[in-house]
């Protein structure tokens, strides 16, 4: 008889305790919740970090909870998960691109206005778009989630492809609050400072200079799936001679093209007095890889102000001569982006005998010797989509010659003793008739 009522009383104290629990329970973060699927470039949803195990930095706020994913090659991310039930009112989150999304390419620099959107779905209706986000801008989400069964979370390219599209989630959490809820912040990142690379001051007394022989401030170039400091002088990106169209060019910078953005060159000229910046542009040729397919576009700024732009060159475009006023100009950059057209498959863009001069006379910025017009090897190089070095053991052309001449000689000295011998033998013979 007694056992009833103490049943009763933790029965109670059960129900009160689970209430009292769910009460006090108004936060869920979605990084504690197991997906119903999840579709990324990878395959994998990063929670609390993002792929590289870094923290979520979005807008320049560390935040420590939150999830992380990157768009698949078809443009798109997307996670899901089962809400039913749950009884929370509110999904919150901050979203965006991630610092993170610029590790591999020099930081915020590299992927500065690159472009994500991003979207909610509750039961498979659209509730709320953040519309195109530019690095580094932000979406505060707040949707209603009342009744709701399913949540889905999409990430899409922005309309630019997928290059350095890490994006995530901070904060994203289910609520019973109607208001936004205050992230949940770490300590703001220090921003990485680049080095200051003041111009030489020779150069002040020069009346012009070849941007090859200059220091540069920046870079950023493609380069065997990676993006740095990978920009070439007066070679093309395998370390050839430099060549658009069938001419040689002795000086100059050339770039592979950046998925999705531009790759670039950039200098510091201030207080050096030059008045303008002329050079030659095209696509790189390559006796070792085939460019055939290659479509560049070139620019050119002046302190962050495009000054020159020309849309698109083809390998069969002869070298273009460009000039520009820089004038009172701190900064010069030199850009080139894939041309639009079909990624950046062979896009060697080439600035030729690019120079800063304060002179005035126009023909002087294009005038020979530097421009050389009798080149060292054959004017339209050979391509090939792989280079095959001569296997060891080997011998070039010209030992292959030598050869030759060595086994001529050898024959013909052959021939000549055999004459010889066939003469002696021959008087041998009638030295014995005689005797005979």
């Amino acid at each position: 008889m007694q056992k009833k009522p103490l049943l009763l009383t933790i029965t109670l104290l059960i129900l009160l305790g689970t209430i009292y629990t769910s009460s006090n329970n108004d936060v869920k973060y979605i990084g504690d919740l197991t997906p119903i699927s999840v579709v990324t470039h990878d395959g994998e949803l990063y929670v609390d970090k993002t792929y590289l195990d870094l923290p979520i930095i979005v807008g320049g706020v560390e935040y420590e909870r939150g999830i992380s994913m990157h768009p698949a090659e078809d443009g798109t991310a997307s996670v899901v998960y089962n809400i039913e039930g749950l009884g929370y009112k509110t999904f919150f989150a901050v979203g965006g691109k991630d610092k993170t999304a610029g590790s591999a390419v020099g930081g915020d620099s590299g992927i500065n206005g690159t472009k994500v959107s991003m979207e909610v779905w509750v039961d498979d209706v659209l509730v709320e778009d953040s519309g195109v986000l530019p690095y580094p801008e932000t979406h505060t989400f707040s949707v209603n989630i009342e009744n709701a069964k399913k949540l889905k979370l999409v990430v899409t390219d922005g309309g630019d492809g997928i290059y350095c599209d890490a994006t995530s989630w901070a904060n994203a959490c289910l609520s019973n609050e109607d208001k936004v809820v205050v992230p949940t912040k770490g300590p703001t990142p220090t921003p990485t400072q680049k080095p200051v690379i003041t111009p030489d001051p020779s150069l002040k007394d020069k009346d012009t200079v070849y941007l090859s022989d200059i220091v540069w401030t920046e870079s950023y170039s493609y380069k065997n799936g990676q993006v740095g400091d990978f920009a070439t002088k007066d070679a093309n990106n395998a370390e050839e001679e430099l060549w658009i169209a069938g001419e040689f060019f002795e000086k100059g910078i050339c770039m592979h093209a950046i998925p999705s953005a531009e790759a670039f060159v950039e200098f510091n000229i201030e207080g050096l007095g030059f008045t303008t910046f002329a050079s030659y542009i095209g696509i790189a040729e390559s006796m070792l890889y085939d460019l055939s397919m290659a479509t560049v576009s070139f620019k050119v700024y002046v302190d962050g102000v495009e000054k020159y732009s020309k849309d698109l060159m083809v390998p069969e475009d002869p070298a273009e001569k460009i000039c520009v006023d820089i004038t009172d100009a701190k900064v010069l950059r030199i850009a080139i982006g894939d041309g639009g057209k079909d990624g950046i498959s062979g896009d060697w863009g080439a600035f030729c005998n690019a120079k800063l001069t304060k002179l005035t006379d126009e023909n002087t910025w294009f005038a020979t010797p530097e421009k050389i017009t009798t080149p060292t090897k054959e004017p339209t190089p050979t391509k090939t989509v792989d280079p095959t070095p001569t296997p060891a053991g080997t011998t070039s052309d010209n030992s292959k010659n030598d050869n030759s001449t060595f086994i001529v000689i050898a024959i013909a000295s052959v021939c000549v003793i055999a004459i010889v011998f066939v003469l002696l033998l021959v008087k041998s013979k009638k030295k014995g008739a005689n005797h005979g």
